[in-house]
């Protein structure tokens, strides 16, 4: 399965995750069959109304799942009900993060019901 991991830089395994999907400027692409991964960057982080676009962005990836730390109730259901896993960790950095998805140190976000709550950044 192809895994998305919302991170703040490309070139390496050991790059720290962003805690909001929407803001990340890259995603790395975990592919979990192979275990080979790379790196795209977030085209969406603005759309035409001048918001992040999470979302989009990692729909437009083609993955199965997402892996974070942190995403919105919004965000979370229109992935889910596109198909994609929402997956949840605490680890901070990509490597580590394939290793605990790798060992099932993880879990699935629970999807709220349908909301109009907007995406807050702390």
């Amino acid at each position: 399965m192809k895994i998305c991991i919302p991170c703040a830089s490309n070139g390496a395994k050991a790059q720290v995750l962003e805690g909001n999907i929407g803001t990340a400027p890259y995603f790395a692409v975990y592919e979990s069959n192979t275990g080979n991964y790379g790196f795209k960057g977030n085209l969406n982080i603005i759309d035409r109304d001048s918001r992040c676009n999470p979302a989009g962005a990692v729909l437009s990836l083609n993955v199965g799942a997402i892996l974070c730390r942190d995403i919105c109730d919004r965000t979370a259901q229109l992935l889910s009900k596109s198909g994609i896993m929402v997956l949840m960790t605490a680890r901070t950095k990509v490597e580590d993060v394939i290793k605990a998805y790798e060992a099932g140190e993880y879990f699935e976000r629970k999807i709220e019901p349908d909301t109009e709550k907007a995406c807050i950044k702390a």
